[in-house]
């Protein structure tokens, strides 16, 4: 897991997402709240990061498989699943059906890490219209684990699996392709962070704040007679914050902001105007935002009916 500070430090905190590719030793919660503990590190740098994992699942069964939501590990997701097919006239050729060609298995962390690299901070890696990760031979053929194929696996063990917070390959009836099941982080299904689309969409706003209100560090702040900020005070920090995330003040200024972008529902800055500023030297910034959703499932309710009222 100190890799992962290491290549972020060397990076001066440029990388938004890394693969964790760890085939040494078996699966085990403790190496996600690792990650995590290095991912809190970088946050408290400026430098946050998204982790996936992928590790040796060799020696588990779905049925036993630790259940990540009972973690608190939002910047890390891990995948579980790889291409299940045996032969191939092209990609690996005769390295194929990885599971058995190594002596550990080797998931589908690279496709998973250019699928969220390619989505923008708001969009779900399971949205299948953009995110078809076969190409009719590569990935065309899922597994989980070394004989246990995505159609030999039952139905319940794969919803255990995504209650379970499990990133993986799923397939489709009459839909050809091969797409992502969520987006899911390591953490409880009520945290706001429990998918990667909105811990990357609040990272983008707290680098974003951060950039735009620096120049304003230890910059006059003027009260009124009363010690509260006038307008004008306030609007220079609230214009500051919301050429990032948008808002209600002075939108023209919001015209390259995340809201603007499509990647808030909404957005606001606020500054309370009775903070004590003389007496703390600090001020207060509240950056307030709404997310964007995803229709992760879609439920039709069908029947007929003796008339259309």
């Amino acid at each position: 897991a100190s890799r992962v500070q290491d290549l972020q430090t060397f990076a001066q905190g440029e990388i938004r997402q890394i693969g964790f590719f760890d085939q040494k030793s078996a699966f085990a919660s403790s190496k996600v709240t690792g990650l995590q503990t290095v991912c809190d590190t970088l946050a408290g740098l400026n430098m946050p990061v998204s982790v996936l994992l992928a590790s040796d699942m060799t020696g588990l069964t779905l049925s036993s498989i630790a259940n990540l939501t009972s973690l608190t590990a939002p910047n890390v997701s891990v995948v579980i699943s790889g291409d299940g097919k045996t032969t191939s006239t092209t990609g690996f050729g005769a390295s194929r059906k990885v599971f058995y060609k190594k002596a550990f298995s080797v998931h589908a962390l690279g496709a998973m890490l250019g699928a969220v690299a390619l989505a923008k901070v708001h969009e779900s890696i399971g949205w299948q219209t953009k995110f078809n990760m076969s190409d009719g031979d590569n990935l065309e053929e899922v597994e989980f684990l070394p004989s246990t194929s995505w159609a030999g696996a039952a139905a319940s063990l794969k919803t255990q699996l995504n209650n379970y917070a499990y990133v993986y390959l799923i397939k489709e009836v009459d839909k050809a392709g091969t797409f992502w099941s969520s987006d899911k982080t390591a953490v409880a299904a009520t945290s706001d962070y429990a998918r990667i689309r909105n811990v990357r969409s609040i990272d983008k706003a707290v680098r974003g704040l951060r950039t735009k209100l620096l120049p304003l560090v230890s910059s006059p702040v003027y009260v009124q007679s009363d010690g509260t900020l006038p307008e004008d005070q306030i609007a220079v920090f609230q214009n500051a914050g919301n050429q990032i995330i948008g808002g209600e003040y002075n939108k023209s200024n919001a015209s390259g902001s995340m809201v603007v972008a499509g990647e808030l529902s909404a957005g606001r800055t606020i500054v309370d105007p009775l903070q004590d500023v003389l007496a703390t030297g600090t001020v207060e910034v509240t950056a307030e935002l709404i997310p964007v959703g995803a229709a992760e499932a879609i439920v039709v309710n069908i029947g007929f009916v003796a008339s259309f009222n």
